[in-house]
């Protein structure tokens, strides 16, 4: 009997198989979609809920894909925003490059950064999910048009850290600040067996002067820069743990 009531579960399992294969249809996906770092909401200074993040695409085709049309989805599959090929084509970047294309190579990865601004007054959605149409080129020479679904996430809805200004004074605008600017929100680095962006959200301070000037004087001098030698403070209460000092301007 002690046998027979091991046997008599696995044999009901083995007959659940072929149900469990007929209802996974299979389907071949030459673009595959994954979110490594769910996005984080906030509300921006417009009053508005934004969720800054990447998509990361892998090729996994022998032959090109020009990605036309992406659809960010809430969890009910409502569209909540649509990038054209030509904003592709100012936000997918290949892997190890700074520069951006809507078209991937044969065997490439690349990272999409999204922007989504939610409608005012209406809160991020707990999970997102994404739509890719692409055209594929195709063998033997030819193109097919396909569309991807994936990259399933779960939205992170963790308290947003609240700091403070870290200079004194007034006149300060934010350059190459979150959530579109290229120069730090998209320097991509492999450490550590995994992709990461330290700079999603870093940001550029500079002062202006009566003259509404960021700087007076030739530009590759330091001191023609109206922040230049103010103090800088720190945004929370915090212990120094080292400085290193003596470097060159």
């Amino acid at each position: 009997m002690p046998l027979l009531r091991k046997i008599i579960p696995i044999l009901a399992f083995l007959l659940t198989l072929p149900t469990i294969a007929s209802a996974q249809s299979e389907k071949i996906t030459p673009l595959m979609l994954e979110v490594q770092d769910p996005p984080v909401p906030f509300l921006g200074s417009d009053g508005r809920t934004h969720l800054v993040y990447e998509l990361e695409l892998k090729n996994f085709s022998s032959g090109n894909l020009t990605i036309e049309q992406v659809e960010i989805l809430s969890g009910t599959g409502a569209v909540l925003q649509t990038f054209d090929q030509k904003e592709i084509a100012t936000r997918l970047q290949p892997a190890g490059r700074r520069d951006s294309t809507a078209v991937m190579p044969p065997s490439t990865l690349a990272l999409l950064f999204v922007h989504v601004t939610m409608p005012e007054g209406q809160p991020a959605p707990a999970r997102l999910s994404h739509r890719v149409h692409v055209r594929a080129e195709a063998a033997p020479p030819g193109q097919q048009e396909i569309a991807e679904t994936g990259g399933e996430i779960a939205v992170d809805s963790q308290p947003v850290a609240a700091i403070g200004p870290p200079l004194r004074g007034a006149n300060y605008i934010s350059a190459d600040s979150c959530c579109d600017s290229t120069r730090h929100v998209r320097a991509a680095l492999p450490v550590n067996g995994r992709i990461w962006l330290a700079q999603r959200f870093a940001v550029d301070w500079e002062q202006l002067d009566d003259a509404n000037r960021i700087y007076h004087g030739p530009a590759t001098d330091p001191n023609s820069y109206t922040i230049f030698g103010k103090e800088a403070i720190a945004v929370a209460d915090a212990k120094v743990a080292s400085v290193t000092d003596g470097l060159p301007e």
